[in-house]
């Protein structure tokens, strides 16, 4: 892949996620990671980090972020001896671009869920108590 393609390709994800985040008025990320693989657009993806002062601000956002994803797939894996424990959406947006965003949880806010992984609705429920101070 030739430097002008990389390049390209890194302004056109930039350029999807501003698109993104403007129509769909979300708050500006923490971090975000573009990469470029290959010379196919289903190499390329974005990975958005949410890191707030709260579970129920980031939950909230979560929440936020999960309804503007097509083909949304939310995942909550606990703490493992090597990971801390993490909410991960990946979906699409625009031009199918894959994209996933990423929350880091305290460990004794999901204890329940050590060295387990809950998905789709069981997620999206306990991001829900989550953002109303249930949890």
């Amino acid at each position: 892949m030739s430097h002008t393609t990389v390049t390209h390709d890194l302004v056109t994800l930039a350029a999807a996620l501003g698109h993104h985040l403007v129509t769909y008025a979300l708050p500006n990320p923490f971090q975000v990671d573009l990469s470029v693989r290959n010379n196919k657009k289903f190499d390329h993806e974005i990975t958005v980090t949410i890191n707030t002062a709260s579970l129920a601000e980031t939950a909230t956002q979560l929440l936020h972020w999960n309804n503007t994803l097509h083909k949304s797939l939310p995942t909550l894996t606990g703490d493992t001896e090597y990971k801390s424990p993490q909410i991960t959406i990946s979906g699409n947006i625009a031009d199918k671009i894959t994209l996933y965003v990423t929350a880091t949880l305290a460990a004794d806010i999901v204890e329940e869920y050590r060295d387990r992984t809950i998905t789709d609705t069981a997620v999206i429920t306990w991001l829900r108590d989550a953002a109303r101070g249930s949890k």
